[in-house]
């Protein structure tokens, strides 16, 4: 992710050999592919969300050189603090959007409870503060807003169908939102079916034939929209590749081992899952608009991430583990996890369909459950904290119950606060450049954006694709132009690429060639069926 963000925003090339010489990086990415030219496999969305941070960041490093800070700590270390500064005000800005949602809809004790597990139950801290460059949080960002835009969406279809169907912006909308997630994360491309469910249910009262126009014009227009972030994806891929990329090889599924073990299980490591599930499975049993959908797709999504594949010399994506190497829990399941939101909706709507004992307690159990079900989170973030290799070591059940006592030794958090002090002008540059310039653009946005009104219908909260989708085109634009200008640093340099894969690939395939001894070690801590022989 820096070599994507120094390579587009600062080198203005893809070319990256130089960005991973100067980053050290590490040789399982590190290659020439086929085709001539260096891989990235990280998907470019995320990029040009990271890029305000890293931007002002990049700004704030420059003003710090000759001041006791380097050049290449300017480059490379003080715009990730930027980065990191951003991340947590867009964590913020999700955590008060999320929480005006579902103040609306259900009490606000309940509100606050659910924001609360979705912020400190989830690694949605954990990669906002210690791992902003994953593209996690940033697509849990945007499944979140599309979230709740589709259920608004589809609660007014149900209401009034006949106006629904008149309205194009909804389903155009929800397809950028759906497309820019898909250009953060390309699994997420399934929550297409939520732009299709929400037209078909504003379409439920017209006759056949213009029930089937209306698809049609509708579903292209949404296509068009949805189409513009993705083909940022796509022409990665095909610049480093040629293609979609060689996505072949078998595929196996450690489904048991992804939802329950020790080594960042979802359920082990996030355990408040459960609550979210139950409240889609209620949702479903009443009979709500959309809750079978959302359990299918977010049974999708477990399915995808439990999902391994053997990497081998110059294969694109190719995963080791269930666990995806260094992660914090469910990582790869964090950009869906908004997904659950609904479900808070429809629990707290049954819990108030019962009679006022039952309501009392179940009232009581549930948020007993809820704030019970955070404490292992909780402690997992305090040690990766305190201790970072808590995201990458093999962690059997000892090893798990160390980790969650980490954060008991007061001499883990002097060290913790020793390794991570920054000196006092660094601080106070990022703060100035960084922090308070994007601080007052969240805050004027949730000012003027959607209240905690469901109806409300101020331009804030209508338009704000627009500039989505808007910035999509301009991002495309700005990516022919770095696919021209590469090839012409190719042309005059036609040796450029032989130099760096003599470096990097034989690199390259000597840490694949490692992998079995990890396996080995999987199987040796979690038991013979962590990963396939």
């Amino acid at each position: 992710m820096q070599a994507h963000l120094h390579g587009i925003f600062e080198a203005r090339d893809l070319l990256y050999d130089d960005e991973y010489a100067a980053l050290r990086m590490s040789p399982l990415f590190a290659f020439v592919t086929e085709r001539g030219v260096v891989s990235n496999h990280w998907p470019v969305g995320a990029s040009f969300l990271q890029a305000p941070g890293w931007l002002l960041g990049r700004l704030a490093g420059l003003t710090l050189v000759g001041d006791g800070v380097s050049e290449r700590a300017a480059t490379w270390t003080v715009p990730l603090l930027g980065l990191r500064c951003w991340a947590l005000l867009v964590l913020a800005w999700v955590s008060v959007r999320v929480h005006r949602w579902l103040a609306a809809r259900v009490p606000r004790a309940r509100a606050t409870l659910a924001t609360a597990a979705l912020v400190l139950g989830t690694p949605l801290l954990y990669y906002a503060a210690e791992s902003p460059l994953r593209p996690h949080l940033w697509g849990a960002a945007v499944v979140a807003v599309l979230t709740m835009r589709w259920f608004d969406a589809i609660e007014r279809a149900a209401e009034d169908p006949e106006r629904a169907r008149q309205s194009l912006r909804r389903p155009l909308e929800l397809a950028t939102y759906v497309g820019l997630a898909t250009a953060v994360r390309p699994q997420l491309a399934i929550l297409v079916v939520l732009v299709a469910h929400e037209r078909w249910l504003a379409s439920a009262e017209a006759s056949l034939v213009d029930r089937v126009k209306l698809l049609a014009t509708h579903g292209l227009a949404s296509a068009a929209a949805f189409v513009v972030w993705p083909l940022l994806v796509l022409r990665m891929q095909l610049w480093m590749y040629g293609g979609l990329g060689d996505y072949s090889g078998e595929v196996s599924h450690q489904l048991r081992a992804f939802l329950l073990s020790t080594h960042h299980g979802a359920l082990v490591w996030c355990p408040v899952l459960v609550l979210g599930l139950l409240g889609l499975a209620i949702g479903a049993a009443q009979r709500r608009h959309g809750a079978l959908i959302l359990i299918g797709l977010f049974a999708a999504q477990i399915w995808l991430d439990a999902g391994t594949r053997e990497i081998e010399p110059y294969t694109v994506l190719g995963t080791r583990t269930w666990a995806a190497g260094t992660a914090f829990g469910p990582r790869k399941l964090l950009d869906a996890i908004p997904l659950l939101l609904p479900g808070v909706v429809w629990l707290s709507r049954w819990l108030d369909s019962q009679l006022p004992s039952e309501q009392r307690r179940w009232r009581r159990r549930l948020a007993a459950a809820t704030v019970l079900a955070l404490v292992p989170t909780l402690l997992l973030l305090t040690a990766a904290f305190v201790d970072p290799k808590v995201c990458s070591s093999v962690l059997d059940p000892e090893r798990l119950s160390i980790a969650l006592s980490l954060g008991f030794d007061p001499s883990n958090w002097q060290l913790a606060w020793d390794q991570r002090a920054l000196a006092l002008r660094v601080t106070l540059s990022v703060a100035t450049i960084v922090g308070l310039p994007l601080a007052v653009l969240v805050v004027a946005q949730l000012r003027h954006g959607p209240g905690s009104r469901p109806r409300a219908a101020s331009q804030a909260r209508r338009w704000p694709w627009l500039l989505v989708l808007a910035a999509g085109i301009a991002a495309n634009l700005w990516l022919v132009w770095l696919e021209a200008r590469s090839a012409a640093l190719l042309e005059a340099d036609p040796q450029r690429m032989d130099r760096a894969a003599a470096q990097m690939n034989p690199w390259h395939e000597a840490t694949v060639s490692e992998i079995p001894r990890h396996h080995a070690l999987l199987r040796a801590r979690l038991g013979p069926e962590a990963v396939p022989d």
